[in-house]
């Protein structure tokens, strides 16, 4: 498969041909759209005249010079939003009154009127959101355990809910129902996958929707890991038995089948083991993450789209749950923790040739509050943008830490990999 174009384009379009499967985008590019009107930034000093604050009425960019939207819009925003709420209370009348999930049901509506609480502060979204998430507190099924399509979600979303009213005891009772099924996620002998939208990366989310929505503690460190190494070992157990160890480290299934994309396959998985609240170890995600990550990039097809599974060549579903959609979160997120540690590589080197003096402060500064928390580099050639692996000798240069007490080395590793390590 790989980078060949997949069989329905190549044998139905024809080799030159490819299918036009996107819409057309009317508007400019932000940047052309920008220095076109005079609102980019930097324009007044570039031109010495000061550009006059956009409106509704302009043709150009509804933003201010500093980024924010013009009242007129806003306005108008805020007024189409309430349309829609009407619209969507009314179509709800006649909405399944049994689906309770985040994903599809009533607890997606809670989630709603939360964020919209969290945006404008109005304590009536606050309520509303109370009103959806009793509903749903009040029918769990029992039957999943995950914060899309399960209990977790309304049990993590009502205990949000309760929190922000201050009714913590309520909080804490959904809290305490949610890690009530936690023995049943970490055992190895149950049936339960691992994916995102019916397995344990599903409920990993709940657990660090808590801790990101409540604060850190409020599920323990230990729950975490324990899932963690739960869906760790599930993807080596099953990449032995599929003799893919090498090619891919972390291998996982849903219903017999390989599946790639987010909601079934191994890029959910691996963008919630990525999450820095998962606290998955550097040498973890170096060795077993990256490789299993690198595995499945590789699967692309010519068109830009991905497999839905790793036994279909067909390129035809392009959707959150399959395909490219899904697929660019867990690729943007291993691009924000492998460029950063490319980054403090890159920097080693040139110290190591011209000495700091000739970097910028700035990015000095960032390496070393990098450093104190950075422990092992892997070779960099998963970055989308970067076409060859670097590798080094020993380099002799030492990195201080933000708060000057320690050193860091770069050393070469065993297979070209670096690794960080104290003196």
């Amino acid at each position: 498969m790989g980078e060949t174009m997949s069989k329905r384009l190549k044998f139905h379009l024809g080799e030159a041909e490819m299918e036009e499967r996107s819409f057309p985008n009317p508007f400019l590019d932000y940047e052309v759209a920008a220095s076109a009107t005079g609102f980019a930034s930097g324009t007044a000093e570039e031109t010495g005249r000061v550009c006059p604050l956009p409106t509704t009425e302009d043709p150009g960019l509804p933003f201010h010079p500093n980024g924010k939207i013009v009242p007129n819009l806003i306005k108008r925003i805020q007024t189409k939003i309430k349309d829609l709420l009407q619209q969507m209370e009314e179509g709800l009348k006649t909405a399944d009154p049994h689906d309770c999930s985040a994903y599809t049901g009533w607890t997606g509506i809670a989630l709603l009127y939360l964020q919209l609480y969290r945006v404008t502060g109005d304590q009536t979204y606050l309520l509303r959101s109370l009103d959806y998430v009793k509903r749903t507190l009040r029918n769990l099924s029992g039957r999943r355990v995950t914060f899309l399509c399960g209990d977790a979600g309304p049990l993590a979303v009502g205990a949000v809910i309760y929190h922000k009213l201050k009714s913590e005891c309520e909080s804490q009772e959904c809290i305490t129902k949610l890690l009530q099924m936690h023995r049943t996620i970490v055992c190895q002998e149950s049936e339960l996958p691992d994916e995102l939208l019916f397995g344990r990366a599903g409920y990993l989310y709940a657990l660090l929707y808590l801790n990101t929505e409540i604060g850190p503690g409020t599920v323990g460190e230990t729950a975490i890991k324990e899932v963690v190494t739960a869906i760790i070992e599930s993807g080596k157990r099953l990449s032995r038995e599929e003799r893919k160890s090498e090619r891919c480290p972390l291998l996982y299934q849903w219903h017999r089948k390989q599946y790639v994309g987010a909601a079934h396959g191994m890029a959910g998985i691996y963008y919630m083991l990525m999450q820095p609240e998962a606290k998955v170890d550097q040498e973890t995600l170096t060795e077993m993450v990256k490789p299993s990550i690198d595995y499945v990039r590789h699967k692309k097809f010519r068109s830009g789209n991905y497999p839905s599974s790793l036994s279909n060549e067909t390129d035809r579903l392009v959707h959150w749950c399959h395909g490219a959609p899904g697929v660019i979160h867990m690729l943007l997120r291993a691009y924000q923790v492998w460029l950063v540690l490319f980054t403090f590589f890159l920097t080693c080197w040139y110290q190591r040739q011209h000495g700091f003096r000739h970097l910028n402060l700035a990015l000095c500064r960032r390496i070393k509050k990098v450093t104190t928390h950075v422990h092992f580099i892997g070779n960099i050639d998963f970055l989308p943008c970067i076409h060859y692996t670097y590798r080094c000798a020993s380099c002799e240069a030492a990195v201080s830490s933000h708060e000057g007490k320690e050193k860091w080395h770069v050393n070469q590793a065993t297979y070209g990999h670096f690794r960080v390590i104290r003196d």
